[in-house]
C-alpha cells in the first residue's frame, strides 16, 4: 500500500496532463485498493473539485475490483438481513467516491437509530415514520432521480435525499435496530414500506415525505391492479429480492451515464442472486 507521502507526489503531479505522467498516475492510484479517504484527509492539501473528480477516477476500478472481490451471496439470504447489510456497504464503497471521510453502513443506521431514541418518547412504526419522512428528515430525490449515489445507502442519509428504494431500505433497517415491524413492498415501479397500525395494513410512501396508504383502499380504488402488485402488496420482499432491485436501479443508473464496465459488473452481480 502506497504512503501519505507517495500520496502526496501523486496529487502535485495530476496537473500534468502529458499522456505518460497520465497513464502513469492511473496505474499509481489504482495500488490504493480503492479508497484514499484516510491518508487524504490526513494530509490536509488543497485540491481542486476538478483534481478531486480526477483522483475518484483514477480510484474507480480499484473499486470496481474490491466489489466484485467481496461479493458473496449466502444460500440463506432470503433471511438473512445481516448479509443484506453487508452487501449493501460494498454498494456504498464502490459508489463512494474514495476521497471522502464516510461512516460505514451499520453505523449511519445505529447514529439514526439513536438520534430517534432521544427524539421520540413513543417507540413505534409510526412515530419512526413521521421522525425520518413527515418531519423533512430524509425526501425524495426528485431533481437527480437516476443518480447512481441514491442507491448508496450512506449517502442519502447524509444528503437526507434517496430514491424510493434507498429510503424504505433505510426505514426497515433503522426499524430493525428498535424491534419495529417495517416490512418492504416491492410495488412495480414504486418500491414502498409496509407497516400496521390500530390492526390496519398501511403502505408507506417513503418517497413522499411518508405518506400512509391503507392497502383495502388502495385494492377498493384500484379494481384492475396487476396480480404481480397484488402479491407484492400481500408478501413482504426479502433482503434478495431488495438487494436485487438495488442492483437494477444501479445498473439503470450506469446505463444512462454509458459506464459499459459497470454496466456488465451490475449483471454479473444480479446473476449471483439467482439460486
Amino acid at each position: 500500500m502506497p504512503n501519505q507521502q507517495h500520496l502526496s507526489h501523486l496529487i502535485k503531479l495530476l496537473d500534468d496532463e502529458s499522456e505518460v505522467t497520465q497513464s502513469a498516475l492511473k496505474t499509481e492510484f489504482g495500488k490504493f485498493c480503492g479508497d484514499i479517504s484516510d491518508d487524504f484527509t490526513a494530509l490536509d492539501m488543497d485540491v481542486s473539485a476538478a483534481d478531486r473528480m480526477k483522483i475518484s477516477h483514477f480510484l474507480l476500478p480499484a473499486r470496481r475490483a474490491e466489489l466484485a472481490a467481496n461479493w458473496t451471496v449466502p444460500d440463506h439470504l432470503d433471511d438473512d438481513w445481516d448479509s443484506l447489510e453487508h452487501l449493501l456497504n460494498l454498494i456504498t464503497d464502490y459508489i463512494h467516491d474514495g476521497i471522502t471521510l464516510q461512516l460505514s453502513l451499520s453505523d449511519a443506521l445505529d447514529l439514526l437509530a439513536e438520534e430517534y431514541r432521544e427524539s421520540w418518547i413513543e417507540c413505534s412504526e409510526h412515530t419512526l415514520r413521521k421522525f425520518l419522512f413527515t418531519s423533512g428528515l430524509l425526501k425524495g430525490e426528485k431533481d437527480h432521480y437516476y443518480a447512481i449515489e441514491n442507491s448508496d445507502i450512506v449517502t442519502t442519509i447524509r444528503k437526507g435525499r434517496g430514491n424510493p428504494l434507498s429510503l424504505c431500505i433505510i426505514y426497515q433497517l433503522v426499524a430493525r435496530r428498535l424491534d419495529l415491524n417495517v416490512t418492504a413492498c416491492n410495488y412495480p415501479g414504486h418500491f414502498v414500506s409496509r407497516i400496521h397500525m390500530g390492526g390496519q395494513a398501511l403502505l408507506v410512501d417513503c418517497f413522499n415525505l411518508g405518506k400512509v396508504i391503507p392497502v383495502t383502499e388502495l385494492l377498493q380504488n384500484s379494481k384492475e391492479i396487476p396480480q404481480d402488485a397484488k402479491f407484492a402488496i400481500h408478501n413482504p420482499a426479502p433482503p434478495r429480492v431488495i438487494i436485487h432491485r438495488v442492483l437494477r436501479n444501479m445498473e439503470h443508473s450506469l446505463t444512462i451515464k454509458k459506464s459499459e464496465e459497470d454496466v456488465l459488473l451490475m449483471q454479473k452481480l444480479q446473476s449471483s442472486l439467482m439460486r
